[in-house]
């Protein structure tokens, strides 16, 4: 598959990084050289010096042959035009990053499809959505989903005390649960494990499991007795993605009250959101500010200012607090495994992140497609199809040779799912779900080979 992606920003290097490993073919458009040149050193792609947004470029890029365009510079009208563009020399599939909804009218003539976009991506909603999300399971500190299933991967962590501390994989006290759930990996210490037989659970151990929506969430209650709900939340920030958050918690009933020390910023957000939002003048890195604010033992806390350094600090003053669950923003790539590292400081997300795994979703190869990639590990979520003569095909998951860093999560066998469990037969149709380390996933996809 030819796939261009117009914009070599942060979410065009990363999405450049993940589809290199793929049987695609990438080419990478930006006005930055140097930008390019490093991209060029460090994966097997094409560049191109030029703007994205000119008929003449994407001529000379051979856009005709393509079967995506991916516009994700940070110019929101550069990417229409890219897509407008595109539609002329017939791509397929055209998909814009923007930052606000407000680009086209919904009415015929003046919707995205009439200027050649298909799908749009706002960073800044598609993090909120993420975060709504967490807040909404507050044992959870991480969830993906995958298919049409209703099947997902979530991470939790254990507590002192939790029933399954002490107990190893091979003598789980809950088995029936295990029958329908594959615990994929655990996250200790900073370090990535894939639990096998003789694996023991210690407190503090973060766990990613994967089933139904129903049986994770019975593990998680069984396994996190002593987490609290929450009954607020306090945003620090009325940036974009604050109000964002705002307005979606605000809908699911709960009571949102913003921070900002922005006199502009904060009236902003009040004529936006209306009485449906309190708007606090100051700083969230005033203690005094947050217990204005009514930051308890029943609140969560989200850091979502542009300063990175600022959300570290007032995540750690809300927990000193006592604030029943913090959240970190971050737009650098470097900070979002140091964040999630750091035991004050319960979630960390990114509109980095949220805007690859919502692109990867339209991604697709030969035998199987990205679904995801994670926030608090290297590891990445895969779907393979299981063909005719794939390799794997009439084994049983105990027979095949997975890599020792990527473990079989789920299986969607006509559109139901399917446990991952050892003595399960892979059959022609099956779409598999595994879990892998980013350095053994093109290892991982050898198994669905077709056999020539």
């Amino acid at each position: 598959m030819k796939i261009v992606i117009m914009g070599a920003g942060r979410v065009g290097r990363e999405l450049a990084r993940v589809l290199s490993f793929r049987t695609n073919d990438v080419v990478v458009i930006d006005m930055d050289e140097l930008r390019l040149r490093e991209l060029r050193e460090k994966l097997d792609i094409m560049t191109f010096v030029g703007n994205g947004a000119s008929p003449h470029v994407l001529k000379q890029i051979g856009i005709e042959k393509a079967e995506m365009l991916l516009a994700v510079s940070n110019n929101c009208e550069a990417n229409i035009v890219s897509c407008s563009l595109a539609k002329q020399f017939g791509v397929p599939l055209k998909i814009a990053r923007l930052r606000r909804r407000d680009h086209f009218l919904d009415v015929p003539g003046m919707d995205a499809a009439t200027f050649g976009v298909d799908h749009t991506i706002i960073p800044e909603y598609e993090c909120a959505s993420d975060i709504t999300n967490a807040i909404m399971n507050p044992a959870v500190l991480e969830r993906v989903t995958f298919s049409d299933s209703g099947a997902q991967i979530s991470n939790f962590q254990l507590r002192p005390g939790s029933p399954l501390v002490g107990s190893r994989m091979s003598e789980f006290p809950r088995p029936e649960l295990l029958e329908k759930l594959r615990i994929c990996a655990i996250m200790r210490h900073g370090h990535l494990h894939i639990p096998r037989g003789n694996t023991s659970f210690v407190a503090f151990d973060e766990v990613y499991v994967a089933g139904s929506q129903d049986d994770v969430a019975d593990l998680i209650d069984w396994a996190s007795p002593h987490d609290r709900s929450i009954s607020g939340v306090i945003i620090g920030g009325a940036t974009p993605l604050g109000c964002m958050l705002a307005q979606m918690l605000s809908v699911a009933d709960y009571p949102v009250r913003i921070i900002e020390s922005d006199p502009h910023a904060a009236e902003s957000a009040a004529d936006a959101l209306g009485s449906q939002v309190v708007i606090i003048k100051g700083e969230s890195t005033d203690r005094a500010i947050l217990e204005e604010a009514g930051i308890d033992h029943h609140h969560a806390y989200v850091a979502a200012h542009g300063d990175n350094e600022k959300n570290i600090l007032s995540c750690i003053l809300a927990k000193r607090c006592d604030a029943v669950k913090v959240i970190a923003v971050t737009k650098i790539p470097e900070y979002i495994r140091i964040i999630a590292s750091m035991s004050m400081i319960d979630c960390c997300f990114s509109t980095l992140v949220a805007s690859i795994n919502m692109l990867l979703k339209f991604v697709s190869s030969e035998t199987g497609r990205n679904i995801a990639i994670f926030n608090r590990i290297p590891a990445e979520v895969i779907e393979m199809s299981v063909e005719g003569k794939s390799r794997v095909a009439g084994q049983r998951i105990s027979e095949t040779k997975c890599p020792p860093d990527a473990v079989f999560a789920a299986i969607i066998r006509n559109d139901q799912l399917v446990p991952a469990v050892g003595s399960e037969e892979l059959l022609p149709g099956d779409r598999v779900i595994m879990l892998s380390k980013t350095e053994a996933v093109a290892q991982a996809e050898t198994l669905f080979r077709v056999h020539a």
